[in-house]
């Protein structure tokens, strides 16, 4: 069993050596497939895991992890919410990864037995086909880590992407499903963009098939249903299902517009033009998302951006409200919902079905270049079908 430890660490040896290796291990395969930690901050350990694999003294090893400088912990947790998160110190944070064999046969044991239990109690048909579909994925190493080595410097970014790229060569895999909004989580979601360019299926290098405008042009889901919220529709196991007549009319000439716009691909182009805004796109994207739609509202939150939306989206405006009243999270939450339930739940199953091979990266696929139409054809069908939506679909890689 492969573990992770910083190259400039020299722990004495003992009985709990491998123990120790491996809480290191979790910490950085953490760091390395969770992009929420990507910026080299705490990383949360569920007590429940750690019992489950190392027993009830995992807290004797974490400790002393921190008593010898190795680690650090913030020290804050929430029962059912929050777990102690903890992090590499300085001394060893930026410091290049070493791999080293685990030999304890308890703690491979138990963790095979932990993957096998969730799995059981998560992976629904389309999952178990997505997770063969990892599984014989496999990554140009050598070029991959040169682009790395050509366009970082060391430290902890390049160390996260070097191990990215290290558990795909080791054949490390990671699959976890969202318990929150049915999210597929992999390996693959949590590469950088630049190095799927390097992802292979047999000798074929991947192509990804991405909807354009993804997160505004699921929001048509949800105004359609804002329309129809009185009419017999339900979310059940976390995941949202729409069971009635995709069919709306009477929308507001605002709600039009934007489902034009969204579902042409041109939705950024077209505020970017009408608010006179000219910065760069992909930082006019970020600021859209947190001034408008996940933003928390509040009578004392006022922007620039948001007031040109409102004015030229009123309806639109009102329906985001209307999804973030109780908390302005739930917007966020239910497009993820939305999200899988369409991609995983729907199109995902309809390729397995048809064995295509496939990866998802939440609201795009990776496929192989002979399956790039068979797959468009099912993305726009599915959506006609179950929506009365179409989608703008854009093409990368495959070079």
């Amino acid at each position: 069993m492969k573990g992770y430890i910083p190259c400039n660490l020299s722990l004495k040896s003992s009985r709990y050596l491998h123990k120790y290796y491996y809480l290191l291990t979790i910490i950085y395969k953490r760091s390395a497939l969770d992009l929420r930690y990507s910026d080299s901050g705490f990383v949360p350990l569920f007590s429940k895991i750690l019992h489950d694999v190392f027993g009830g003294n995992y807290k004797k090893y974490l400790n002393h992890l921190i008593a010898v400088g190795v680690i650090e912990t913030d020290n804050s947790y929430l029962i059912g919410s929050k777990s102690k998160g903890y992090k590499l110190t300085d001394q060893y944070k930026d410091q290049d990864i070493k791999t080293v064999e685990i030999h304890d046969k308890y703690i491979k044991m138990n963790y095979e037995y932990f993957i096998a239990q969730t799995r059981k109690a998560y992976f629904g048909p389309s999952h178990l086909f997505l997770y063969d579909c990892l599984r014989k994925t496999t990554i140009r190493s050598e070029k991959a880590n040169e682009y790395i080595f050509n366009n970082y410097l060391p430290g902890f970014k390049r160390n996260r992407f070097l191990l990215s790229v290290e558990l795909l060569r080791q054949k490390d895999f990671f699959f976890s499903v969202d318990k929150t909004a049915g999210r597929v989580h992999t390996n693959i979601t949590s590469l950088k963009r630049e190095l799927r360019d390097f992802l292979v299926y047999g000798d074929q290098s991947l192509v990804e098939i991405d909807i354009n405008n993804s997160q505004p042009f699921l929001f048509n889901i949800l105004i359609n249903e804002y329309y129809r919220r009185s009419i017999n529709t339900r979310i059940h196991n976390n995941n949202y299902y729409n069971i009635i007549n995709p069919y709306v009319t009477n929308k507001e000439s605002d709600c039009l517009l934007y489902e034009n716009l969204t579902s042409s691909g041109s939705f950024y182009d077209y505020l970017m033009e009408n608010f006179g805004i000219e910065e760069d796109r992909v930082k006019f994207k970020k600021r859209y998302f947190s001034e408008i739609f996940f933003c928390k509202e509040t009578p004392f939150f006022h922007s620039e951006l948001n007031s040109q939306f409102n004015s030229l989206f009123p309806t639109v405006s009102k329906i985001i409200l209307f999804y973030k009243k109780i908390d302005y999270r739930n917007l966020a939450i239910t497009l993820q919902r939305v999200e899988a339930d369409i991609m995983i739940n729907i199109i995902a199953r309809k390729l397995a079905e048809d064995n295509i091979f496939m990866l998802t990266i939440h609201d795009s696929i990776l496929t192989t270049p002979n399956n790039v139409e068979r797959v468009k054809s099912v993305i726009l069908s599915e959506f006609e079908k179950q929506y009365k939506l179409i989608p703008t679909l854009k093409i990368k890689g495959g070079k």
